[in-house]
């Protein structure tokens, strides 16, 4: 799965969980990169922050850090270690395991790749 790929589940998870993305205060921050060019920050998956900046206050506040698996499509908020699950995801990660032969990976694997304990 490309970066952008990866931004638009990513969408679809926030919507479901109730964030505004239409407001133009809501911003997607990422990708995040390892520490070698090319590399991604957490391997296996693309990690992203999301912000709302309030223009006229000109404030921001970090309202959560992300990771989606590039193999599967398993999203992840990664401060509460929460996986993401519903129907409508399930239905595009079936999709995305279809076109990389790989499956989502147990609670406990997931945890593990995630860095939750």
């Amino acid at each position: 799965m490309t970066v952008d790929q990866a931004r638009q589940v990513l969408v679809v998870v926030l919507n479901h969980e109730k964030f505004k993305m239409a407001d133009p205060g809501m911003s997607i921050d990422g990708p995040w990169r390892g520490d070698e060019e090319g590399t991604l920050y957490r391997p296996g998956y693309v990690d992203f922050g999301l912000v709302y900046s309030n223009r006229k206050a000109n404030t921001s506040n970090v309202l959560g850090h992300f990771a989606v698996n590039v193999f599967t499509g398993d999203v992840w908020n990664t401060v509460r270690c929460k996986r993401y699950t519903f129907a409508g995801l399930s239905k595009i990660q079936t999709i995305i395991s279809a076109r990389t032969g790989k499956k989502l990976a147990n609670a406990k694997v997931a945890f593990d790749e995630v860095g939750c304990f």
